[in-house]
């Protein structure tokens, strides 16, 4: 192991990360949603469909609003086209209109769902 003229940087012959990278990367997990086990058995398919994307390489990836439909919460879309020329299209599904017919004082093209995106970096090498 070797230590570089960087203080923060130890070089063991290949790329190195710098601590402050390292931990930017650290911050990022720990801001992150976590998981509590497996998808819920209704979702399969869902499961199924995003397996499907293992291994594909992502040509672009879009965030709109979702187009508008009449008496449905507004949401937004995430759209990723792979290299191949498939795509996956991520959009929000809630129970507002169940919370709506349960209470009745809610409509639900009132309420307004956002998604938001956890990326943690990969690990940078100098």
């Amino acid at each position: 192991m070797e230590l570089s003229s960087h203080a923060n940087v130890v070089s063991t012959g290949g790329p190195v990360e710098t601590s402050e990278d390292a931990m930017n990367r650290q911050d990022a997990i720990d801001r992150s949603p976590i998981s509590e086990g497996p998808a819920h058995p209704a979702s399969a398919k869902v499961v199924s469909r995003l397996e499907q994307l293992a291994g594909k390489t992502i040509e672009a990836v879009t965030l709109s609003q979702r187009k508008n439909y009449e008496g449905v919460h507004q949401s937004e879309l995430i759209e990723i086209r792979f290299t191949d020329g498939s795509s996956v299209h991520i959009d929000s599904h809630t129970n507002a209109w169940n919370v709506s017919g349960a209470h009745g004082e809610f409509d639900p093209a009132e309420f307004n769902v956002c998604l938001y995106a956890h990326v943690v970096p990969a690990r940078t090498t100098k």
